[in-house]
């Protein structure tokens, strides 16, 4: 129940920072419709054959990264950066699961902690670094899904945990290009300031 309200409360918390802080763009109401549109689909589940059963919402996640991707008309080292996103994600979720961290550490504060620096090293632009972020989370939690799923450890697709991790490691990255920002600033008013 407590991963439920912590859905909500980011989705909600993201959706305003998307609607009153961005400008008006065509990428601020693609990023707004697709948040209204994964909150809405958080209770369906989409089953094929019997077999998997999926979220509807992670489902929309990687078509929206995937037409977020197309939007930026971003190259092939950006799909390089996706993949590598993709395993670092499936690697250090994987690691996390059979490793005695579990114990000390929670997984929603472990993995963003170790995840949000990988865009800021792999691209310099914000932009493409939450397209990095988008689209290697959500199909690396597919990659790992099926990976539990072959080893019979989980049935369904989907958890509020994986969200949150997401909404975790977005905001820790937004806080870490804002740290960088301003040290950027700062820098520029020192030489300046000389």
């Amino acid at each position: 129940m407590e991963e439920l309200f912590f859905f909500y409360w980011y989705s909600w918390f993201l959706v305003i920072v998307v609607y009153f802080f961005l400008e008006r763009t065509k990428e601020r109401s693609f990023l707004f419709i697709s948040l209204l549109a994964i909150i809405s689909s958080k209770p369906i589940q989409v089953s094929i054959a019997d077999y998997i059963s999926i979220s509807l919402s992670l489902l929309l996640l990687v078509a929206f990264a995937l037409l977020y991707f197309i939007y930026l008309k971003l190259g092939l080292y950006e799909v390089i950066s996706t993949y590598i996103l993709l395993f670092t994600y499936v690697g250090i979720s994987l690691w996390y699961k059979v490793s005695p961290a579990s114990f000390v550490i929670e997984a929603r504060f472990f993995i963003p902690g170790l995840l949000a620096m990988f865009p800021i090293l792999l691209h310099r632009s914000f932009r493409v670094q939450r397209a990095l972020l988008f689209l290697g989370m959500a199909l690396g939690q597919i990659v790992y899904q099926f990976i539990l799923r072959s080893y019979h450890l989980e049935t369904t697709f989907y958890n509020e945990t994986f969200f949150i991790t997401f909404y975790h490691t977005l905001l820790l990255l937004l806080c870490l290009q804002g740290c960088i920002r301003g040290v950027r600033f700062l820098g520029k008013k020192l030489v300046i300031g000389k």
